[in-house]
């Protein structure tokens, strides 16, 4: 294990910070083990929604990579590095029996290159998560991630701060009791309540939260007068990772750096792990970048946070929260007050 490339997430250490997020490249054993054999820290499989046997979700499944004009470019490694990625993403298809033997299978798999093996639960019915995160505890697997999604596009009323925070303390707290191998809570929620929401998961038991914002957005094509993937969808990309980087922070002022925060949303690069574990992650989720340009983004990424590292002498654990401990507030003013004037256009 690199020494330099450590991280602890709670009670556990990972040989590098380089998390493999659940995604649709993760819902069978190939995608997991190409994670895993590409030298991820840890891989977070597909979720368990509960969607049982709706194969048909994958037939509807869709991806775009667009430019900076809205049009789409040619899927792959090639893609340029400002795509905006729209997704249309898939349910697992499985049940949960098959899912949980795949999980036990994937667990030993990892297991054998140092990598830790991630299952996620997202369904919001807390006597299913009892049930099923029991068996899966019995089944070995090391570590339980509890995705949960607050402040939904659809749900208006989970916008309240209030009931907000009480549903993750209630489904943490629920689970905490029921098993006790490491819970990690997926966040997914505006930026506003994240802080709150991060608190409420740490005081109910969560052992690490991993902090992200999805986006819903609506493209319109402007030759079809139709939006592309058909209607509202999922969009992310690099411009994505200032929001997440901006959620880290905080909520590292809320919880305290003693807790373990996940970032995730816009990574792509050695170097955005680098920048969000600066802003307070101990760890960094890439999904969307592995699945637009293939599994050798792992071991890319983690050559160039290496050589980052290694130029300046410096471990993983010197780099968490050091930018968001030197965020001045308030910023120091220029002394020439007509500073801003050079920004502005001529007139």
């Amino acid at each position: 294990m690199n020494d330099r490339l450590q991280t602890r997430i709670g009670g556990l250490t990972l040989k590098n910070p380089l998390i493999a997020g659940s995604a649709d490249h993760l819902m069978e054993s190939e995608g997991i083990m190409a994670s895993v054999n590409a030298g991820a820290g840890a891989v977070v499989v597909k979720s368990f929604s509960g969607q049982a046997g709706k194969k048909q979700t994958r037939a509807i499944a869709d991806y775009l990579a667009l430019d900076t004009q809205w049009n789409p470019v040619p899927w792959g490694y090639g893609a340029p590095e400002d795509v905006t990625i729209a997704a249309r993403p898939s349910e697992t298809g499985q049940s949960f029996s098959q899912w949980l033997e795949q999980c036990a299978q994937m667990t030993r798999y990892a297991g054998h290159q140092d990598c830790l093996l991630v299952a996620s639960l997202a369904q919001d019915d807390p006597a299913k998560n009892r049930k099923l995160a029991q068996q899966l505890a019995a089944a070995g697997i090391p570590a339980l991630e509890l995705s949960i999604k607050t402040g939904g596009d659809n749900d208006p009323s989970s916008l309240d701060r209030v009931v907000a925070v009480k549903t993750v303390r209630n489904l943490v707290a629920d689970l905490r009791e029921t098993i006790t191998i490491p819970l990690w809570v997926k966040l997914s929620a505006p930026q506003l309540l994240s802080p709150a929401l991060a608190e409420a998961a740490f005081a109910a038991g969560a052992d690490a939260v991993t902090v992200t914002e999805s986006h819903t957005g609506f493209i319109p094509d402007l030759e079809t007068f139709a939006p592309r993937l058909g209607g509202s969808i999922g969009v992310g990309g690099f411009w994505t990772l200032p929001l997440a980087c901006q959620a880290l922070v905080q909520c590292r002022a809320t919880v305290g750096p003693e807790k373990s925060l996940i970032g995730a949303g816009g990574a792509r690069n050695g170097g955005d792990v680098a920048r969000m574990l600066l802003a307070g992650a101990s760890a960094v989720g890439l999904a969307s970048s592995i699945i637009l340009r293939g599994y050798q983004v792992i071991p890319a990424a983690l050559q160039q946070l290496e050589a980052y590292l290694s130029a300046r002498d410096l471990k993983v654990a010197d780099l968490i929260g050091r930018a968001a401990d030197n965020a001045k507030a308030p910023p120091k003013p220029h002394s020439d007050g007509d500073h801003w004037r050079q920004f502005m256009p001529s007139v």
